[in-house]
């Protein structure tokens, strides 16, 4: 799990299934550009057994701690969502519950690209981000 943590620059050009996710998870005009439109870095970091990311695109910077399967909570906007992850064959699994709706993560390394796949309602969007530190 270490090789995910440091500074992590959006590769929006090698984004995928964008259209596909929105339309199949009705996504709500603002929540909409945001997804389209998303850049910015995240950051992985740890502390102990306590993990951190943190994603900040403009002027909004969205922050999850958590430990490995241990459930917690975290604010996303204004809404509080539930996190639960784990850590199976090179990947950092997360189930995110909000409103019983369920999303699915899966965030990993591959050669020089950190990999975020993100699934809900049977629909999977990839974010590709290259290492800034």
């Amino acid at each position: 799990m270490e090789n995910l943590i440091g500074t992590w620059e959006h590769v929006k050009e090698e984004t995928t299934g964008v259209d596909e996710f929105i339309e199949a998870n009705a996504v709500p005009s603002p929540a909409k550009e945001m997804i389209k439109e998303k850049g910015g870095n995240l950051t992985i970091r740890r502390d102990g057994d306590q993990w951190f990311t943190e994603t900040i695109n403009g002027d909004r910077t969205d922050t999850i701690n958590f430990r490995l399967g241990e459930e917690g909570t975290y604010k996303f906007g204004p809404m509080e969502t539930k996190i639960m992850s784990t850590w199976e064959d090179g990947k950092l699994l997360g189930t995110h519950t909000r409103n019983d709706r369920v999303i699915k993560t899966a965030c990993y390394v591959s050669g020089d690209r950190l990999i975020v796949e993100t699934t809900a309602s049977g629909a999977t969007m990839v974010n590709k981000y290259k290492r800034l530190s």
